[in-house]
């Protein structure tokens, strides 16, 4: 069976990382479950098929979302990426402002505001690279 893509799924809290995990599973997404964003920059680095979207937790033992996003972003400069919070920091959404390929979204959100979310990213990313193969 054909996937609508494959995410990398960081969060330290185990039950909602299995809940996330079970809803993007049923919206026909593969998902790889880290808890940390330590083991995210390490899979997002050691993984050879790569992933379509990382959800990065931002506040995560060991290594942050944002931290992680960084890692990600110098490996792979179109690294789409979905942080995932339960607080507002205004700062953090400062700092990804003028980020093309990262979306901020709220806790607790429902599983249609992750898929809608994750779907911006991907879409995003299509006609971005359908302008410039018409542009050649």
């Amino acid at each position: 069976m054909q996937t609508r893509g494959r995410i990398l799924l960081a969060d330290d809290e185990a039950d909602l990382r299995g809940l996330m995990a079970r809803a993007l599973e049923r919206h026909g997404y593969e998902v790889v479950p880290v808890a940390d964003g330590r083991q995210a920059a390490d899979a997002w680095c050691g993984e050879p098929q790569g992933f379509d979207v990382a959800i990065l937790d931002v506040r995560m033992p060991v290594m942050g979302g944002y931290e992680a996003f960084c890692l990600c972003r110098d490996r792979s400069p179109q690294a789409k990426v979905l942080l995932i919070s339960g607080y507002v920091d205004r700062a953090l959404s400062e700092r990804i402002a003028g980020e093309q390929n990262v979306r901020l979204v709220l806790k607790p959100f429902r599983t249609g505001e992750l898929i809608a979310a994750i779907e911006g990213l991907l879409c995003a990313g299509q006609s971005e690279e359908e302008s410039r193969d018409h542009a050649h």
